[in-house]
């Protein structure tokens, strides 16, 4: 792909100048510049009736600020813009510069009901990027769903995570909620009570997904936080927590996070995800999952706790126990793969007890790997 190929199939969509949506995917394209997004940006002026925009940059190496401008500046004309998708994996040339372009791009798209932004492997964003981005935010009063990836940037600390969650908590008509900061290691315990005390405002919110693999700075504060949270998220119908390899997590933390599950009454979709936290041990998991029983309304669980050595068949078996009470679950997940104290043997059992409760349909349990 050049600018000059890419200027030529901009053109031909001037022409179609009653279309609704669009998707184009960029990946490798080392040929084309600021220019090839500058091209993209003046096609986009003419498609007026556009509601729905999907743009992804892979390894565009020489992408740089002064393009990233010219592309939200040709997004910010189009008002009747409902939905806007765009992923930047590999734009290393990315700066503040450029993201203030964009958070003043997003301001003036008051008609914006969905928003994606992915930005992985763009070496230069920081809590100053994330500013920006926020200031963008605040206007979108039409929002209802948006998710924010920012995954792996260590420049990234609990100033960002609080300049999101301020954005976030002025945007009162939100219903679907997803962050992804996963390695961003500064992350603290203090980042995460600013979050925590954001979303306790989106009393109508239905979806919740959450993810900080790898945030070491993170411990059962943290959790304690989430779980006081939760108890005023009544509406939640779908909840994604994601602390996998949080080496500060213990029991504790579990027991106080599954206490704000019991308010939860209308939760249809739960996934938990503690992958490779050595320090929970069988009554983290006990405690866990019995906040889970009063969830009437639950259909599907899903639970990693691979690589958690601690554990034994006795997780396995509180597992059974309270999944028994949940009269309308149908579907399971269970990871407790290269858990070295518990057999295949013992995760056949397992697999045995759930397919007897009579409401469940589809069970998927990870054995354990051959070593």
């Amino acid at each position: 792909m050049t600018n000059e190929s890419l200027k030529d199939i901009m053109e031909g969509l001037k022409r179609l100048n009653s279309i609704q949506m669009i998707n184009l995917s960029f990946m490798g394209c080392g040929n084309f510049t600021d220019e090839g997004l500058n091209s993209i940006s003046e096609g986009l002026k003419r498609l007026t009736s556009l509601q729905d925009i999907c743009l992804s940059f892979f390894k565009c190496g020489n992408l740089t600020d002064k393009g990233l401008k010219s592309l939200v500046e040709g997004l910010e004309r189009l008002f009747s813009l409902q939905k806007v998708s765009l992923y930047f994996r590999g734009f290393q040339n990315i700066t503040d510069k450029g993201m203030n372009s964009m958070g003043n791009s997003l301001k003036k798209l008051v008609s914006l009901k969905t928003l994606n932004l992915n930005f992985l492997l763009c070496g230069g964003i920081t809590d100053k990027c994330l500013n920006h981005i926020s200031e963008g935010l605040k206007g979108l009063l039409s929002l209802n769903k948006i998710a924010l990836k920012f995954p792996g940037y260590r420049r990234i600390t609990d100033k960002g995570l609080n300049h999101i969650s301020e954005a976030l908590s002025q945007l009162p008509s939100l219903s679907n909620i997803s962050l992804n900061f996963d390695e961003c290691l500064k992350i603290t315990d203090k980042g995460l009570k600013d979050l925590s005390e954001g979303i306790t405002k989106f009393t109508s919110l239905q979806s919740l997904t959450l993810e900080f693999t790898s945030c070491h700075e993170i411990t059962n504060e943290s959790l304690s936080r989430f779980g006081a949270a939760l108890k005023k998220l009544g509406s939640l119908k779908n909840l994604n927590i994601n602390f996998a390899m949080c080496g500060g997590l213990t029991d504790e933390g579990l027991k106080n996070l599954s206490e704000g599950f019991k308010s939860l009454i209308l939760l249809e979709r739960i996934r938990l995800d503690f992958f490779e936290v050595y320090s929970i041990k069988d009554e983290g998991v006990k405690s866990l999952v019995k906040g889970l029983e009063s969830l009437i309304s639950l259909k599907e669980v899903h639970l990693d706790f691979s690589m958690c050595n601690e554990l034994t068949d006795e997780s396995l078996m509180s597992v059974v126990s309270s999944f028994k009470k949940l009269v309308s679950l149908h579907t399971v997940r269970l990871d407790f793969s290269w858990c070295i104290q518990i057999t295949n043997e013992d995760l056949k059992n397992l697999k045995q007890s759930l397919e007897e409760l009579p409401s469940v349909q589809k069970i998927t349990i990870n054995l354990l790997s051959e070593w």
